[in-house]
């Protein structure tokens, strides 16, 4: 999609940013991939931006346009999660991997490469479509996609990623369901058998010769820490592989936001507050904060319930204090940096 330079006032609600947007003292208000409304237009004009770059579509795109687009995309991802599902059934009843079915679910997942707002609505829209592991195997694939296209890596790696992403729980496959579906916490001795499911992971692809050992690796240390405190080996620091950083990254943000069997989803924001505390020692820095810049600001638009039961719209989330968005609540802008009382409690 080709870019154009406009001033900041001529800019309609709607339209997104190419390019994060910054004031006279270089620092980000704005970042790219935001959805345009009146509360940044507002802010645009009260910050004296002169110019923003925006995505310029190829044809002027209306809503029903959109809504068929998304449609289709949505389509799409039920069926790489039906396939995922038939892919991963066949190795628990004893089959080998049929790669050749893995790599079409891959490229129907690298062909919305360039589809961001798209894949990410997708994501909330279908959680809890099917089984956990199914969704959870895609989604990690699509997260694992963005992170790598937000670090601007190159083309093969950004294609590894998100192979690894799709595979990186196959080792479950070889775990007791009793233990995968078990609607409580789990006893030391179970989590010490769910603990092997990389290594598992690793040997179902290890001989599979069209599969790089870098997505190999990645499936093998997608649980492992840069403080140690990951599992199955218990690595640090640089041992741990760029792919295997952005993998464990994507897996932990999917699994916190999604339902499951023991535990209920969190709000995003309490994804990002986990990541931005106890997180900042377990995951690559880099990785981390290039992750949570961007996809914080796919959440501009939604709607969502706060802690007091009010529903509002987020109209913008700061890139310096993405626990505090600006909600727009009854005609009234709501500052949660302000208002510390209140939080989201859910989207809608």
């Amino acid at each position: 999609m080709s870019r154009i330079m406009v001033p900041a006032t001529c800019c309609k609600v709607g339209e997104i940013l190419a390019n994060d947007v910054t004031n006279d003292k270089d620092i980000i208000i704005v970042v790219k991939n935001t959805v345009v409304n009146q509360y940044i237009k507002d802010k645009f004009t009260e910050l004296q931006i002169p110019y923003i770059w925006l995505y310029q579509p190829v044809n002027n795109v209306n809503d029903m346009e959109n809504k068929i687009k998304f449609k289709a995309k949505k389509e799409t991802y039920k069926d790489v999660i039906l396939n995922l599902k038939w892919v991963l059934n066949n190795l628990t009843t004893g089959h080998k991997l049929d790669y050749e079915k893995l790599v079409r679910i891959f490229k129907a997942l690298v062909g919305n490469i360039n589809e961001n707002k798209y894949i990410v609505k997708c994501l909330e829209d279908i959680k809890g479509f099917d089984e956990y592991t199914y969704t959870h195997c895609i989604n990690v694939g699509f997260y694992s996609m963005l992170i790598a296209k937000w670090l601007n890596l190159p083309e093969f790696i950004i294609q590894e990623v998100t192979q690894a992403g799709l595979l990186h729980d196959i080792g479950k496959v070889k775990i007791p369901n009793e233990i995968i579906n078990k609607n409580e916490k789990l006893t030391t001795e179970e989590f010490e058998v769910i603990k092997k499911h990389p290594i598992y992971g690793y040997n179902l692809i290890k001989d599979i010769s069209s599969i790089s050992e870098s997505v190999k690796k990645a499936v093998l240390l997608h649980h492992e820490r840069i403080d140690c405190s990951g599992y199955p080996f218990g690595y640090s620091g640089s041992a741990i592989s760029l792919l295997a950083n952005i993998v464990s990254v994507a897996d932990v943000y999917d699994a916190m936001t999604q339902n499951r069997v023991y535990k209920d989803k969190v709000a995003p924001f309490d994804a990002f507050e986990m990541f931005l505390t106890v997180g900042k020692s377990m995951f690559d820095t880099t990785v981390l904060n290039t992750f949570l810049k961007n996809i914080a600001a796919f959440y501009v638009g939604a709607n969502v319930i706060l802690n007091n039961g009010d529903t509002g719209e987020i109209m913008c989330i700061p890139p310096k204090d993405i626990l505090s968005p600006i909600i727009s609540v009854k005609s009234k802008y709501i500052d949660l940096s302000q208002e510390l009382s209140l939080k989201v409690l859910s989207l809608l």
